[in-house]
């Protein structure tokens, strides 16, 4: 009797039609988004290489209508925690089960997790932010998954969207910092192009300054070390800067350690802007002025978007929360 292993698989069809494995399973699946010419190349291939469906594989997709994929950049940070408490608040109510998966905040990361999950048929699938490689978009089209973009706003999700608009925020908090009297802003985050919605808020405050805003960048995978070197980097190319924004809690935090140990006074001669009201903020020796974000909110709401999906209702989400300005200790 012939092992598994040594029969045709996706992949042979795949390479014999020029096509993805993807494209392969949605043809032999009578799914939209292949063309009737491609369909019956792929029905014509996988004929001549004696292809037999894996149907235990395919029993086990079928089954799994009660469970949910999220994929998020990383946990190591309670931001994304935070929002997966608020998703399981809902989805365990409702006998839904989670796999996680986290990108690096790579989108080819992300694409190669949701083509192999698509493929188990879930009930629904999470996606942090609304920048996805152009291939993520095709393939979640006329799938009738539901799919929830979180954390990031846009008008026009891939289906449904519950979170912020990062650079209307920025706006905001520049707008109000620049009234109480600060005049030359810096930044410290990751490089450039990593996180999205931090390079949002910095457009939205240099909106706000009217003037570009010099950027203190780390790689460090430790947000207070990026805090930390990218402060040291900002204070290097531009000393005379009076307010420093943080990607998030976290760099801030880190910028200030760096300023502390610089003999900086904080805010008499610089202030300093986190992201995020972490809970972390309660046991720190100062209090940081930040943005409270609703993201265990953001979580419940994404949830009940695909349960309610899930339950019929087809009403469009496109939901756009707030964040709250937080007055702390570190700016005047």
């Amino acid at each position: 009797m012939s092992r598994r292993s040594d029969l045709t698989r996706l992949e042979d069809i795949a390479r014999r039609a020029g096509v993805s494995t993807m494209t392969v399973s949605r043809a032999l699946r009578g799914v939209e988004g292949v063309s009737s010419a491609k369909r019956a190349e792929i029905e014509e291939i996988a004929k001549a290489l004696k292809y037999l469906p894996n149907l235990p594989a395919k029993a086990m997709a079928e089954a799994n209508s009660g469970l949910v994929g999220i994929s998020f950049p990383t946990l190591f940070n309670e931001v994304f925690a935070d929002m997966l408490q608020g998703m399981r608040s809902v989805f365990e109510r409702q006998s839904i089960a989670t796999i996680v998966s986290t990108s690096d905040y790579s989108t080819t990361q992300e694409l190669d997790w949701a083509e192999r999950l698509v493929a188990w048929r879930p009930a629904g699938m999470v996606l942090t932010g609304s920048h996805h490689a152009d291939e993520l978009i095709g393939l979640l089209s006329g799938t009738g998954i539901p799919v929830v973009e979180i954390w990031d706003w846009r008008p026009d999700p891939i289906d449904m969207c519950v979170g912020l608009d990062h650079q209307d925020i920025g706006l905001t908090l520049g707008r109000k910092l620049k009234a109480a009297g600060y005049r030359a802003p810096g930044f410290v985050g990751c490089p450039e192009g990593l996180d999205p919605r931090a390079e949002a808020r910095l457009r939205g405050l240099m909106q706000a300054f009217d003037q570009e805003i010099p950027a203190g960048r780390s790689a460090s995978r430790n947000a207070f070390q990026l805090g930390y070197d990218g402060c040291a980097e900002l204070l290097s190319s531009s000393p005379d800067i009076d307010l420093i924004f943080g990607l998030n809690d976290h760099v801030a935090y880190g910028a200030w350690m760096h300023l502390q140990s610089q003999g900086i006074n904080v805010p008499a001669q610089i202030g300093l802007v986190g992201f995020n009201d972490l809970g972390l903020l309660n046991v720190l020796p100062v209090k940081l002025t930040t943005m409270r974000t609703p993201r265990e909110q953001i979580g419940v709401l994404a949830a009940k978007a695909i349960v309610a999906r899930c339950a019929g209702v087809t009403s469009p989400v496109r939901l756009k929360l707030e964040a709250e300005f937080v007055q702390g200790s570190t700016t005047r």
